[in-house]
C-alpha cells in the first residue's frame, strides 16, 4: 500500500508539473495570437477607442504592449489582457481584450443605453446605468472582444452593498452608489443576469464626487439565480410601462444568443491541478450538475 500511494504522489507531481509547462506553452501562443490579431485589427480598434481624431495618427507608428489579467485555470492559456497603444513614450489609450464572445455583454449594455435615453416621465429611476463600448467579432474559428478600458478598483468583501458600507467615502457618495446599485439590481434581475460578484464590477472616480459602479461582466444569464450585487436582494422601485416594453425586447434580444453553461467552478479545476485521475470525479460532477439543470448535452 505503501508503495502504490508513492507512486499515485510521483504521477501527481509529474502531472503538476505537466500542467505548468502546459499553461506556459498556452499562454505564449494565446499572446501570440492576439499579436497578429490586433496589428491586423488596429485601425478599427484606434477608430473606436482612441479618443482623439484618428485620421492625424500614423498607425505604422502605433505600437502596443499585453498585460495579461488573471491566472489561467481551464481556457488553455487565453486570459483577460490589457493592452496599451503607444505611439513613442506617448501612451494614446488602453482597451480590454477577452478570449470569448461578448454579444451578450453588448446587447445588455445596449438595453442600459437605451434605458437612460427615456425621458425622465417614462422611467422608475432618474439614476442612469452605466454603458461603454464593446467591439465583438468572429476570427477564423475564435469568438473574442475588445472593451473600453475602465480605469477603477475592485472592492473586497461578500458582496458589493456590504463593500460599499466599508468605503471611506463620504455618507453621500455611499448613498449615490448604494442607489446605482439598487438600479443596477433591478434591470439585472428582470433580465436574469447573475455572477456579479465583486470580481466582476470596478468602482470609479472613488472620493472624486462622481463614483460609479461598473459590472464588466454581463455575459452570466441564470434564471432564478441571484444577481450577487447583494448579501440580501432588497425590493426595488416598479418599472413603468415604457420600461417594461424595452427590457423585455432586450430579454428576447438576449434569448437568441446562445450563452456559455459553467458546470464546474474555477475552485474544482484549481483542485484537479493536484490529481492525474482528475478527471473522473470532474465528468461525474459535469453530468449531475447537467442533469440538476434539466440540460440535454447534445453534440452538433
Amino acid at each position: 500500500l505503501e508503495r502504490i500511494d508513492g507512486h499515485k504522489q510521483e504521477l501527481s507531481l509529474k502531472f503538476m508539473e505537466e500542467q505548468l509547462l502546459n499553461r506556459c506553452l498556452n499562454q505564449v501562443c494565446f499572446l501570440n495570437g492576439i499579436q497578429t490579431i490586433v496589428e491586423e485589427k488596429k485601425a478599427e480598434i484606434t477608430g473606436t477607442f482612441y479618443p482623439g481624431d484618428p485620421a492625424g495618427l500614423d498607425l505604422k507608428q502605433v505600437s502596443f504592449k499585453f498585460f495579461p489579467h488573471g491566472s489561467e485555470t481551464h481556457n488553455r492559456g487565453k486570459v483577460p489582457v490589457k493592452i496599451v497603444f503607444t505611439l513613442g513614450e506617448v501612451e494614446l489609450f488602453s482597451i480590454f481584450f477577452k478570449p470569448r464572445d461578448a454579444q451578450v455583454d453588448a446587447n445588455v449594455i445596449q438595453i442600459f443605453h437605451d434605458l437612460n435615453a427615456l425621458s425622465l416621465e417614462k422611467k422608475s429611476s432618474n439614476i442612469d446605468l452605466p454603458t461603454y463600448t464593446i467591439i465583438n467579432m468572429v476570427y477564423g474559428n475564435q469568438y473574442l472582444s475588445f472593451w473600453e478600458f475602465i480605469e477603477g478598483k475592485h472592492l473586497h468583501g461578500h458582496s458589493a452593498d456590504e463593500a460599499i458600507q466599508g468605503l471611506p467615502s463620504s455618507p453621500e457618495e455611499k448613498k449615490s452608489l448604494y442607489n446605482q446599485l439598487l438600479r443596477l439590481q433591478s434591470v439585472c434581475k428582470f433580465l436574469n443576469i447573475s455572477d456579479l460578484h465583486l470580481e466582476n464590477l470596478i468602482f470609479t472616480h472613488l472620493e472624486e464626487g462622481n463614483a460609479q459602479v461598473i459590472p464588466i461582466d454581463l455575459e452570466s444569464i441564470q434564471p432564478g439565480n441571484a444577481t450577487g450585487l447583494f448579501a440580501i436582494e432588497p425590493e426595488f422601485p416598479s418599472f413603468t410601462e415604457t420600461e417594461i416594453a424595452l427590457l423585455e425586447k432586450g430579454k428576447a434580444s438576449i434569448g437568441k444568443v446562445p450563452v456559455r453553461f459553467v458546470p464546474i467552478p474555477t475552485s474544482h479545476f484549481l483542485a484537479g491541478l493536484t490529481r492525474c485521475d482528475s478527471f473522473i470525479s470532474m465528468a461525474r460532477f459535469v453530468n449531475q450538475s447537467i442533469q440538476r439543470k434539466n440540460y440535454t448535452p447534445c453534440i452538433q
